[in-house]
This record gives C-alpha cells, sequence and structure tokens, in this order.
C-alpha cells in the first residue's frame, strides 16, 4: 500500500476512490482521440482546453458526448454538425482511453477491506460511459465497494461540495473521517474543503 494512504489509516475509518486516474490509469500522450481530432483540424491544445471548460458539464449528464465535442470544435470555429462518423468514432475513443484498470489500485482496495476500513468511489462519470462500459468491466473494484457515488446520477460533480457531502452520507462516516484519492488537484482541494483528508493519487 502507498505511503500517501498509509499515513492516513490511524485517523480514517473510510477511503474513497476517483476513477479516472486511480482506478484506471489516465490515457497516455498518444491517445488516438488527439489524431483523430486532427484529422479534422483541432489540435492537441484546443482538445485539452475543451475538455478541461466542458468535460465536467458532461459527466454530470448535461449533455452527451456528441455535444461535448461539438462545443469544443466550434469553440475553434469548426462546424461537425451532420458529421455522424466523426461524432461515433470520438466517443469510442474517448471511452476507450479510460479502460487502462489499475491492478495495483485493485489491490490497494482489497488491503484497506481486509484492515476493516470501509472503501467507495466517488466519480465524475457520464451516464453512457457507466452503462456500457464501467459497470461491466470493473466488477472487482465495485464488489468491494460500500458505498459508489457517480456525479451523473445526482446532476453534481467535484469539485462540488454537495457530491463530497453526499459520498460521506452513503459511507456511512463523518468527512473528518474519511481520505479521498483523486489525480485532479482540484478535486482533492475541493474534498478539503469539505472537511475530508485527501490526497493526490495517479494509478
Amino acid at each position: 500500500m502507498r505511503d500517501v494512504i498509509k499515513k492516513h489509516l490511524d485517523y480514517v475509518d473510510g477511503v474513497v476512490f476517483d476513477f479516472g486516474g486511480v482506478i484506471v490509469k489516465a490515457p497516455e500522450g498518444d491517445w488516438g482521440l488527439y489524431d483523430l481530432c486532427k484529422e479534422y483540424g483541432l489540435p492537441r491544445e484546443a482538445v485539452d482546453e475543451g475538455n478541461d471548460k466542458y468535460r465536467r458539464l458532461f459527466d454530470r449528464g448535461d449533455f452527451d458526448c456528441k455535444e461535448l465535442y461539438r462545443r469544443i470544435f466550434a469553440d475553434n470555429g469548426i462546424d461537425l454538425t451532420g458529421n455522424n462518423e466523426f461524432f461515433d468514432n470520438v466517443y469510442r475513443i474517448d471511452s476507450k482511453g479510460w479502460m487502462n484498470y489499475s491492478e495495483e489500485t485493485l489491490e490497494t482496495m482489497r488491503e484497506l477491506k481486509a484492515l476493516g476500513k470501509k472503501v467507495g468511489i466517488l466519480s465524475n462519470m457520464s451516464p453512457i460511459f457507466y452503462h456500457e462500459f464501467f459497470v461491466p468491466q470493473a466488477k472487482e473494484y465495485r464488489a468491494l465497494c460500500d458505498s459508489e457515488v457517480i456525479s451523473s446520477h445526482h446532476h453534481i460533480a467535484k469539485p462540488e461540495k454537495a457530491i463530497y457531502d453526499l459520498s460521506a452520507k452513503e459511507m456511512g462516516i463523518e468527512p473528518s473521517r474519511l481520505l479521498f484519492l483523486d489525480d485532479n488537484v482540484k478535486n482533492v482541494e475541493g474534498a478539503i474543503a469539505s472537511g475530508w483528508r485527501a490526497e493526490v493519487y495517479r494509478a
């Protein structure tokens, strides 16, 4: 178990894991998404900027993957309205980037359960990804969890305080006795502001 978790163990009754970047490894630099978008005139930097701007709304369930990328391209003066081939491909490639599951994280969750700690998942995740990819492919991780809070189920997302409060309630543990692990610094800061212990953790 990583030292970043060990130092908190005497002070917490539960540990909650993010999905992207924690349960699965974040997409690498050669992510096919960038190549696809480049073919349609959008450089990598613009893809990243657009995801920073709109991804949380997508994960809240405010709109689908097609609308996510329509907005990203439109912000850069590119109209892809009606290009169904692109939108089908971008959804497939985007989703595939988040399927590299971490065995180390799974083993850590098992170790925590063996120590008598509760384990949970708190993730910003779109409804379609949840049903089509997460549920069928993350069975081992989900089986270990005492709580699972997904942003699109509640239309709230990290780093909003309400989602941390909901997760703590579902875990049945006071926020001060919970540790949250996320690869995004803003989400870690949101947890701390909500009374949790929290650390940056990358699979």
